[in-house]
């Protein structure tokens, strides 16, 4: 079954990241709750298909239970320049639930730097996985369709709420 989403206006925080003119954009944004291993944490995630994986700010690293120190880091080319990302060195992933399509998933927690704060970015290898995604530019609407894939490894929100409780 469709899900359709109307996007929804994201404003950047820092007026030096873009002209005043782009400061708030009509986006493909869905509320999350992202399971760390410290804390449950709901973001704004932004459907983002130039985006190889899922990526999270690294404002929110400490506040979802991971330290610097506790990462690896390494250098990833973006169409801005290069930056740094981190990621935990053990693999261990976090459940991204998302309450209005009952669905989870887990990705490994990628952290980037100079990505907004409080931001998540749906990305190719993992969220693109699990869904068929539609846009409708003209319409400010997309829709997100599961994929039917007894494979999938998608759970459910009560299945998430369970996994949350056990952490």
């Amino acid at each position: 079954m469709k899900h359709p989403e109307t996007y929804k206006t994201f404003t950047f925080s820092d007026p030096e990241q873009v002209a005043e003119r782009e400061r708030e954009l009509l986006t493909p944004i869905l509320y999350v709750r992202v399971h760390g291993p410290d804390t449950t944490l709901p973001l704004e995630a932004v459907v983002d298909t130039g985006a190889s994986r899922s990526f999270f700010s690294c404002a929110v690293m400490e506040t979802l239970g991971y330290a610097v120190s506790d990462l690896e880091a390494s250098d990833i080319l973006l169409g801005s320049g290069i930056t740094k990302q981190y990621q935990p060195r053990d693999g261990n992933d976090v459940l991204v639930e998302i309450p209005s399509l009952n669905h989870s998933l887990r990705v490994i927690p990628t952290f980037l730097e100079g990505l907004e704060s409080g931001i998540m970015l749906l990305g190719r290898s993992d969220f693109f996985e699990h869904f068929l995604i539609t846009f409708d530019q003209r319409a400010s609407t997309f829709w997100l369709e599961p994929y039917e894939d007894p494979a999938s490894t998608s759970v459910s929100t009560a299945s998430a709420a369970s996994d949350a409780d056990s952490q």
